[in-house]
């Protein structure tokens, strides 16, 4: 198996071709380890690894010898995107059909089941009699619907819950259902009594809660009270946010995220019966990302926070898992050391450790032994010593709303006054950076540009208030966002305010173009990836407005006023561009259709402006195929030299 043999060549690579640049092909390879899961009993992990530019291996590996002793390969179009483990001795696979390299791959709602022995490989849900899985699938009567694994019930040997949804545009009452892993027959226990709801399940196994949003964005969640569901919180009248997580050791309480109007998320303990709170982690600035739980998966002890640089907190100091935790990470001072599974008895621990300048490395903790194995990276072909690292930095924007960001900078390069790319976000609203690897961000670095990353008003994870504050404000106050923290760069001697850069992808393709628009003496090349151009088109073409859904984020985000969509709109602004301008985009987007890069390149083309334009027929909202994001990364960087003037010698010094 690829990422098995090439375990030796991340062992044996020299520092001393650190001289040579970085090959694009490297940071155009999809990650080797995509999921990875260790078994209940901790003898086995369960992988998911990359197979050339669709497909997906599933790999069982023995965690006492790292052989593979079983797996399959899919046939490259639904391919597994979730391993769950029912019990030691099967998994369930969620299956995900391919997007976009920019939008996360779409699950199907379709399950398959596979012993760890890779027998009993068969369809457990969906149309999968139809696909032809790998070569040994058996086929099974087509269920109608999505379905999700609700919880994989490890300690039940025969059964898992899944949720499944009805075919509906704007979603049905989703249903709980008792499978059998085996088979797939399964059985209604609860019904939601909201469409595209959630359920909270007890450690008796019992669903106690249900939870989603209303068609308007509203956040409602219900208590199963003698079989019968009693709303019990109401984002639309309280104002806050209350999103169950997992129930408590007591089985009594359960965890939640708290969003109130002002601040950022809180983690909150709840009483079933009273609802009453009790906040057990509020955070500086940013909400956090990630709970932790026990081996047993009875209770949380720790949380990922990203106040500036991403950290493990802990909550529970007598958690065993905690003491484990310190253990191992007291090898790794300057790294994040996340847990990422347990087996039940908790003397196995999987970790992963990683950094801004590192995609991942996997290791095995033996928590009566205190001894650690590793397993192997995320992307062996990577070199850490190699990859620019990322610097959280804080500023006030002109309005003096406090804004967070990222600089990372070209390794080995201690002058300031550097070449500049500005990368603001996708999304955008309840996205948002942070100081995690990026592959796009590590080409730039590689060749000699700083990068500059600001999470402007409309992003997530600083509270609702912030979030608001950038509904109705694409081009206009998000954009100022964008300006101040590439203005506060230059002050800061950076950036070389004669060679700045702006580029994005969708809404970060966006702002790369209003930007242009807006601030036509600050940027000196703009490039705009799979970008919007066009508001007007947002209601009329793509998948966004197929939903009542959509519709209504985009009536609450954007505006229906047409006057107010064109003049925020790039493609009614080309005789403001002076920068010269890259359009990339795929020819099958489905999220923005290539209506928007087309007409923004006639657009300027038609004002006598400069514009390249780079058009994939076979892609979509962002590229899947490493030849064509090596000739995007070709492209962008002869771009960018070409306006900016970045000596080659300057990168991988």
């Amino acid at each position: 198996m690829r990422f098995v043999l090439a375990l030796g060549a991340y062992f044996i690579c020299s520092i001393a071709q650190a001289s040579a640049l970085i090959p694009l092909s490297d940071f155009a390879k999809p990650a080797e380890i995509k999921a990875i899961e260790l078994s209940p009993d901790g003898k086995t992990l369960a992988l998911l690894s990359s197979n050339g530019d669709y497909g997906t291996v599933l790999a069982f590996v023995d965690t006492d010898t790292l052989k593979a002793t079983a797996g399959f390969s899919d046939n490259g179009g639904r391919v597994p995107g979730q391993v769950h483990w029912a019990n030691s001795d099967r998994v369930i696979l969620s299956l995900v059909l391919k997007y976009g390299g920019l939008a996360k791959p779409a699950l199907t709602g379709e399950l398959l089941g596979v012993n760890r022995d890779g027998k009993k490989l068969n369809p457990l849900f969906g149309r999968l009699g139809e696909q032809q899985v790998g070569s040994h699938q058996k086929t099974r009567a087509s269920d109608r619907g999505y379905a999700f694994v609700a919880d994989p019930l490890v300690a039940d040997k025969k059964f898992a819950f899944i949720t499944v949804n009805a075919f509906a545009t704007d979603g049905s009452f989703t249903e709980l259902h008792r499978m059998n892993e085996v088979t797939g027959a399964h059985l209604r226990v609860a019904q939601a009594p909201i469409r595209n709801g959630a359920f909270l399940i007890d450690h008796d196994a019992v669903p106690r809660f249900a939870y989603g949003e209303s068609i308007d964005g509203a956040l409602k969640v219900f208590r199963r009270d003698d079989d019968e569901w009693q709303k019990v919180h109401d984002e639309a009248k309280t104002g806050d946010r209350l999103t169950p997580i997992s129930f408590a050791r007591d089985n009594q309480s359960f965890y939640a995220y708290l969003s109130a109007q002002k601040g950022p998320t809180s983690l909150v303990r709840v009483d079933t019966k009273t609802m009453r709170r009790t906040v057990v982690f509020a955070p500086k600035s940013v909400s956090p990302v990630q709970v932790f739980n026990t081996a047993d998966g009875k209770d949380i002890y720790a949380l990922l926070t990203q106040d500036g640089a991403s950290k493990v907190h802990i909550v529970d100091e007598r958690a065993p898992e905690t003491r484990a935790w310190r253990a191992f990470s007291m090898s790794f001072p300057d790294r994040l050391v996340e847990p990422a599974g347990y087996s039940l008895d908790g003397q196995k621990a999987l970790f992963k450790v990683s950094a801004s300048n590192n995609s991942g490395e996997y290791y095995l903790f033996n928590v009566a032994k205190n001894s650690a194995k590793f397993l192997f990276p995320t992307d062996s072909w990577m070199e850490p010593e190699r990859m620019a690292k990322t610097i959280p930095f804080e500023l006030s924007a002109r309005d003096g709303l406090v804004l967070h960001g990222y600089l990372t900078l070209p390794i080995g390069v201690t002058q300031k006054n550097l070449p500049l790319v500005v990368m603001p976000h996708g999304g955008p609203h309840g996205i948002r950076d942070d100081d995690r690897y990026d592959d796009w961000a590590q080409v730039l670095a590689s060749r000699g540009y700083a990068v500059l990353k600001v999470n402007f008003r409309g992003s997530g994870g600083y509270g609702t208030e912030f979030q608001i504050a950038g509904y109705r404000e694409w081009g206009r106050k998000m954009q100022d966002d964008v300006t101040d923290a590439t203005k506060w760069a230059i002050k800061e001697g950076y950036a070389d305010a004669k060679r700045i850069a702006i580029t994005g992808a969708s809404y970060g393709g966006y702002s790369a173009l209003m930007g242009a628009a807006r601030e036509p003496e600050l940027y000196r090349a703009v490039i705009s990836y799979v970008g919007v151009s066009d508001l007007e088109l947002m209601y009329t073409r793509g998948d966004i407005e197929d939903s009542l859904y959509g519709k209504n984020y985009l009536k609450r985000v954007l505006s229906e006023a047409q006057a107010e969509l064109k003049a925020r709109s790039p493609v009614n602004l080309a005789e403001q561009f002076q920068a010269p301008v890259l359009i990339i985009h795929g020819g099958q987007d489905k999220r923005v259709p290539v209506q928007h890069g087309r007409a923004m390149r006639d657009a300027l083309k038609g004002a006598g402006k400069t514009v390249e334009y780079f058009e994939v027929a076979d892609e979509m909202h962002g590229f899947y195929k490493q030849k064509n994001i090596v000739e995007a990364y070709t492209r962008m960087l002869a771009f960018l030299d070409k306006y900016l003037a970045v000596p080659v010698s300057v990168a991988n010094p």
